[in-house]
């Protein structure tokens, strides 16, 4: 049986794009650059389905999460994760409904793209159509090896984290 790690899309900031928090007033930043490592469905009391996307992005500061928009979430679904990708809020336009529709822009390089084969997303991983045999003869010896194989399979995701972190550094300062 071969296990793969899975990345988490946790997020060190989080915010919406060009949002105004209502509680202090301040302003949210209105663009975000990095790596898209995809997206996590999250609740939202405000949306008829009651869920809304997270899109996370490896920025040289860390992972920023940013609450997604239908225009927002469209526009990322063409992203391939690993790509470098700014996303900006360009402007609000009032709807026949009598709120607004937040427009966005996202753009991509293509030709600069993090190597994401290694980790597979939470979104991205689905169970196998049909589980792997269990060996009847299988030890503890053998569950204290799987445990030890975790493990070693954890810090290997932490120091491929770590790399791509510095590498987004590196590009980012590169090219301003």
């Amino acid at each position: 049986m071969a296990f793969k790690e899975v990345a988490s899309l946790d997020a060190e900031v989080a915010y919406a794009l060009g949002a105004v928090d209502k509680k202090t007033g301040k302003k949210s930043p209105v663009e975000v650059e990095g790596y898209y490592l995809g997206f996590k469905i999250i609740p939202n009391k405000m949306a008829q389905s009651g869920e809304a996307k997270f899109h996370v992005f490896q920025t040289a500061k860390g992972n920023h999460g940013i609450y997604g928009k239908t225009d927002l979430d469209s526009k990322l679904m063409a992203v391939p994760k690993g790509t470098m990708c700014r996303a900006k809020f360009v402007k609000e336009l009032p709807t026949k409904f009598g709120n607004n529709k937040r427009i966005f822009s996202v753009q991509l390089d293509p030709d600069n793209v993090l190597d994401m084969s290694s980790q597979e997303t939470v979104q991205s991983s689905a169970p196998d159509d049909e589980p792997d045999p269990v060996d009847e003869e299988e030890s503890l010896d053998d569950v204290d090896e799987i445990s030890e194989a975790d493990l070693i399979a954890e810090v290997k995701a932490r120091e491929l984290a770590e790399e791509r972190k510095k590498k987004v550094a590196a590009l980012l300062k590169k090219g301003k």
